[in-house]
C-alpha cells in the first residue's frame, strides 16, 4: 500500500511540472494574438503562484522529492523480494488459497482431549477387571507392591521390543510422550505415531495374566483358555506361567474380545499402579479404528448414513454433532438446575417436551429412568403452570433419587431435595423397580387405565433394553400423544443403541411416526420423538 502510494504522488508531481511547461506558453501566445496584455505574475496568481521565481524553486522541491520517493519505492522493493523468495517454497498457491478460503478446521485431539480422544466422551467400556483388594480382601501392601512391580517390568520390556531399545532407557514414571527423552514436541503426535500406535494394541495383551475375573479369583480368561478353566489364584500367581494362556493370544486377538486399554498415554508404572489399586477396564475397539478421536472423525462426521439431525445440509449436521460431543465432554448436563435440582434434560429438548406436554395435555406422564428427579419435577412444574391439576409423572427407576447437600455423583452436585417440594407431592409418583419387571408393569398399567398417556424412556440405553421397553410402554400412548426414545445421540457417538431400537420399532408399527418438527435445530433425541397417529 505504502509503495502504491509513493508511485501516484510520483507520478501526479511529475504531471504538475510536465503541464506547467506546455500550458503557460500556449497561454501566453494566444493571449498576446487576441491582443489581451497578461502578465506571467497575473498567470501565476491566477494559479496560486506568486512569482516565476518562487515557482521555479517548488517545482526544484518537487523533483527533488519525487527522487527521494523513488529511492525508498525501490528499497521497499528489493526488500519484498527477498522476503517473497525465502517462504515461496511454502506460500500456498492462488489456487489452494481460493481453495480453503472458507474452511475452519477443527482438531479433534484438541476439541476431546487426550483422554476423550482415546476412550471416547461416554462411559461406554467392554469389560471391566475389579480392583486387586476386591478379589483378594486380605491382600496384604507387600503382595500389591510384589504384583505392581512385576507388572511394570514386563510392560517396560514390551514396550522396549516395540520401540527397538534398551529397556532400561524407558523412563516408566514420565508419560508415553516423555518416557524416551525429548523425542515428541506434544501429545498431539501421538496419534500419528506408529510405535503408539502398537503400543495401545499390545497394553491388554501383557496385563491378561495379572487379571482376576472377580471375587471367585479365576482369571478373566478362565472361559477362554482351556488352562485356566477351574483354577483359583493368589496374588503371588500373578504374571507367573500359571496364569498364562496357553497357547498364547495376539495382540490382535485380544483387541477382538476385550477392545483397547482406555489410557495407553500415562506411565508404565501409573498403569500398572492403578491396576492393582483400582482395577481397569477396556474401552470399544470401534470398526478397529486405533482412537476413538480417528473412528468419530471417520465414520460418524460427513457420512449419508449417521446424518441424524433434521438438517439438509451436512455442514449443518457435521456442526451439530460435534457440539453434542463437546456438551457431553464438557458434562454440561451436570450443570444444569431447576428449582435448585440437577436436571440433565438439554435446554433444546426441554423447551419441546414441556410445549408437547401443554399441547397434547396428558392425564399421565410416564417417565423411566428418574435419576436425580430433575426432570420428572420439571414436568410437574410444566403441569402447574398449565392448570393440569390432576395430571400426574409417574416416573420408575431402581434407585430412589437420593440427596444429600453437596452430594456429588455423575449427575452433578445436590442442591435441592426434589421429593420434598411441593409440586412433586401435588405431582409426581415415584415407583421403585425394574421398568420390565412384570409387577413394575402392572402398577402402571392400573394408573394409566383410559387416560391420555405421554411415554419418556430415559433408563437404559442399551439397544436390547431399550427396544423391550418400546414394546411395553410405547402402546401405552393414545392417539395424538407421544413416545419419546431419549439419547439416540449415543448410537451415532458411542456403541449403544437407542436410535436402532426407534428404526427397527417404527418399522413394525405403523400406527407411529417420527415428528422431526419436535426437534429444535440441536437435539439429544433425533429422531426420537415418535407420536401416534
Amino acid at each position: 500500500m505504502r509503495s502504491l502510494y509513493l508511485v501516484g504522488a510520483g507520478m501526479v508531481l511529475g504531471a504538475l511540472v510536465s503541464l506547467l511547461a506546455v500550458w503557460a506558453p500556449m497561454v501566453l501566445q494566444q493571449a498576446s494574438e487576441a491582443g489581451v496584455s497578461i502578465s506571467v505574475p497575473a498567470l501565476m496568481a491566477a494559479s496560486g503562484i506568486s512569482t516565476v521565481e518562487s515557482e521555479l524553486k517548488h517545482i526544484s522541491l518537487l523533483e527533488a522529492q519525487v527522487e527521494q520517493l523513488k529511492v525508498e519505492i525501490a528499497m521497499e522493493q528489493a526488500a519484498r523480494g527477498a522476503n517473497t523468495a525465502a517462504t515461496a517454497a511454502t506460500a500456498p498457491s492462488p489456487v489452494d488459497v481460493l481453495k480453503h478460503d472458507n474452511t475452519v478446521t477443527i482438531d479433534l485431539f484438541k476439541l476431546l482431549g487426550l483422554t476423550s480422544f482415546y476412550a471416547g466422551v461416554a462411559w461406554d467400556p467392554v469389560g471391566c477387571m475389579p480392583p486387586y483388594k476386591v478379589v483378594w480382601p486380605n491382600i496384604t501392601d507387600e503382595e500389591s507392591k510384589l504384583a505392581v512391580g512385576r507388572l511394570a517390568a514386563e510392560m517396560r520390556a514390551a514396550l522396549a521390543e516395540i520401540k527397538g531399545v534398551d529397556a532400561e532407557s524407558i523412563n516408566i514414571l514420565k508419560p508415553f510422550a516423555e518416557a524416551f527423552g525429548d523425542e515428541f514436541e506434544s501429545e498431539a503426535s501421538l496419534p500419528t505415531d506408529p510405535t503408539f500406535k502398537r503400543w495401545r494394541a499390545r497394553i491388554l495383551t501383557v496385563m491378561l495374566p495379572y487379571m482376576p475375573r472377580g471375587p471367585d479369583r479365576a482369571m478373566i480368561m478362565h472361559d477362554y483358555c482351556d488352562n485356566l478353566k477351574g483354577k483359583v489364584f493368589q496374588p503371588s500367581d500373578m504374571g507367573t506361567p500359571a496364569t498364562r494362556c496357553d497357547p498364547p493370544w495376539s495382540d490382535d486377538e485380544v483387541i477382538e474380545l476385550w477392545g483397547f486399554y482406555s489410557l495407553p498415554y500415562d506411565s508404565i508404572y501409573a498403569m500398572a499402579q492403578q491396576f492393582v489399586a483400582i482395577g481397569t477396564c477396556s474401552s470399544q475397539t470401534r470398526n478397529k479404528r486405533p482412537s476413538y478421536g480417528d473412528w468419530l472423525r471417520m465414520e460418524r462426521i460427513f457420512n449419508d448414513e449417521w446424518h441424524t439431525f433434521a438438517v439438509d445440509n451436512p455442514h449443518h449436521d457435521a456442526a451439530l454433532v460435534l457440539f453434542d460431543v463437546l456438551y457431553e465432554k464438557l458434562a454440561v448436563f451436570t450443570k444444569q438446575y431447576w428449582l435448585g435440582v440437577i436436571m440433565m434434560q438439554n435446554p433444546f429438548d426441554m423447551y419441546s417436551i414441556q410445549d408437547i406436554i401443554f399441547t397434547v395435555r396428558p392425564d399421565v406422564v410416564i417417565e423411566t429412568g428418574t435419576a436425580n428427579g430433575g426432570s420428572a419435577l420439571l414436568w410437574a412444574s410444566v403441569m402447574h403452570l398449565s392448570d393440569m391439576d390432576t395430571s400426574k409423572v409417574v416416573t420408575l427407576d431402581v434407585t430412589a433419587p437420593s440427596w444429600q447437600q453437596g452430594e456429588a455423583s455423575w449427575g452433578g452436585h445436590a442442591r435441592n431435595d426434589p421429593t420434598q417440594h411441593s409440586l412433586w407431592k401435588k405431582h409426581v409418583t415415584f415407583i421403585q423397580g425394574d421398568t420390565l419387571e412384570h409387577e413394575t408393569i402392572k402398577r402402571i398399567k392400573d394408573i394409566t387405565g383410559s387416560k391420555t398417556v405421554m411415554v419418556l424412556l430415559d433408563s437404559h440405553h442399551t439397544e436390547d433394553h431399550v427396544s423391550k421397553e418400546m414394546e411395553v410402554y410405547c402402546p401405552m400412548v393414545t392417539a395424538g400423544s407421544y413416545c419419546i426414545v431419549e439419547d439416540t445421540k449415543l448410537s451415532r457417538w458411542s456403541s449403544t443403541g437407542p436410535l436402532e431400537s426407534v428404526k427397527k420399532y417404527i418399522a413394525k408399527h405403523p400406527e407411529f411416526e417420527m415428528d422431526r418438527s419436535r426437534e429444535l435445530l440441536y437435539t439429544q433425541h433425533a429422531m426420537g420423538f415418535l407420536k401416534r397417529k
